[in-house]
């Protein structure tokens, strides 16, 4: 179904994908035979709860990486656009990396 979310929450959704699928292509490139990027949203539009979930099917991330305090620029604009929603964002970084954005918003 569409959803419609306010112009700064759209626009944070879209910088934290854009830089999700900059790091993919950036780091991701392995021997994955079959690359894989998806952006998937769900919520139950009575709550106005949400989760985004960014992934894709490349190497895991490596282990010194701490998504909390990072390091790279990448992971540091990710995690300052969530802040903005204000979302809650957890990384799983094995077998391949995987966002999840939780949020509640009121839609138009």
């Amino acid at each position: 179904p569409e959803i419609v979310f306010p112009v700064k929450t759209a626009l944070y959704l879209g910088l934290i994908i854009n830089e999700a699928a900059t790091n993919f292509i950036k780091h991701g490139i392995s021997s994955v035979p079959d690359l894989r990027f998806s952006v998937t949203l769900s919520g139950d539009g009575i709550q106005n709860e949400y989760v985004l979930t960014i992934a894709n099917n490349g190497p895991p991330v490596p282990e010194d990486v701490n998504f909390e305090n990072p390091s790279t620029l990448g992971m540091l604009i990710i995690r300052t656009m969530a802040a903005q929603i204000p979302a809650s964002i957890h990384l799983e970084t094995f077998p391949s990396p995987v966002y999840r954005l939780s949020f509640r918003v009121k839609v138009a």
